[in-house]
C-alpha cells in the first residue's frame, strides 16, 4: 500500500527533515481546516443553522456584543 510506503519513508528520514516535514504538514493541515470552516459556515453549512440562531439570540437581546 502507498500508505505504507509513505510512512516507512517518513521514518527513514532524517531528524532535520522529519521537523521541516511536520511544519509543512502543519501549514497544509490549517489551510484544510481553514476550508472546512468556510464550507460549514456557508449558506446551506452544517454551522448555518447555528449562525442563524446566535444571530436570532441577538436579536431578541439574549445577549450583548462583546467590547
Amino acid at each position: 500500500m502507498a500508505l505504507d510506503k509513505i510512512k516507512e519513508d517518513i521514518i527513514s528520514l532524517p531528524y532535520k527533515d522529519k521537523v521541516a516535514l511536520a511544519k509543512w504538514f502543519s501549514l497544509i493541515d490549517g489551510e484544510i481546516w481553514d476550508k472546512q470552516i468556510e464550507e460549514d459556515f456557508q449558506d446551506g453549512g452544517r454551522g448555518h443553522i447555528l449562525l442563524d440562531k446566535i444571530k436570532d439570540d441577538f436579536e431578541q437581546g439574549k445577549c450583548k456584543k462583546w467590547n
